[in-house]
């Protein structure tokens, strides 16, 4: 339902802009560098007795390739966007009582659809703008399942924030991204019936470039 909801509000928005305004539809193509910070978290055993040590190590760069609208009314813009993007998170397990798989690497492989919402003020072919992001969970892939103290709690649909400096030169555009989640990288992890003590929030910078029709 809550999906639903949130495709109904990108098509509702989508429509309403397209409807009294100049409106260009197009493809385009994004890459994702994550700006997360190594971080360590404890399982144990009823909160007292520590038997592995997961650290997080690294978000691959994140590749997206989609579909956009941009709509200008004079000095406004109105910009949606549906891209399908893939990256990985990177793990580290150090056990305490198990020598098998100290030290191992486990890797969350994550394909996603992520919807974009984005208005501001269009000036002289230059845009500033703001605004909410989806991430809507098609696929993941997690070695952490293989680990017998792991359990997995993942929201369908994530949500965040964007900012960005962007210019248009003919059918083209390219646009420069700050990107916050509200999620952390280990929000849907939990040890033993306990939440993971993953506090890092995901930042990105991202470069997108669309051609228009």
């Amino acid at each position: 339902m809550k999906n639903l909801s949130i495709f109904s509000l990108f098509f509702i928005l989508l429509f309403a802009f397209s409807a009294n305004a100049q409106t260009k539809f197009g493809f385009k193509t994004s890459y994702t560098h994550f700006l997360t910070q190594e971080e360590i978290s404890y399982a144990a055993i009823d909160s007292r007795s520590i038997t592995h040590e997961v650290s997080f190590i690294e978000m691959t760069p994140a590749k997206s390739l989609g579909i956009f609208t941009q709509s200008n009314m004079g000095f406004l813009f109105f910009q949606t966007e549906a891209l399908y993007s893939q990256h990985s998170n990177k793990f580290q397990v150090k056990s305490y009582v198990n020598d098998d798989i100290d030290g191992q690497i486990l890797s969350e492989d994550y394909k996603n659809l992520d919807l974009n919402i984005v208005a501001g003020i269009n000036k002289n072919n230059w845009r500033f703008g703001v605004g909410p992001k989806f991430h809507v969970n098609l696929d993941v892939t997690s070695d952490l399942n293989q680990l017998d103290f792991y359990q997995e709690r993942r929201k369908s649909v994530t949500q965040g924030f964007q900012g960005l400096v962007g210019y248009n030169f003919g059918r083209m555009h390219v646009d420069l991204r700050y990107e916050r989640d509200f999620s952390t990288v280990g929000n849907h992890i939990f040890f033993n019936d306990e939440k993971a003590a993953f506090s890092n929030k995901i930042n990105a910078l991202s470069l997108h470039v669309g051609m228009g029709f």
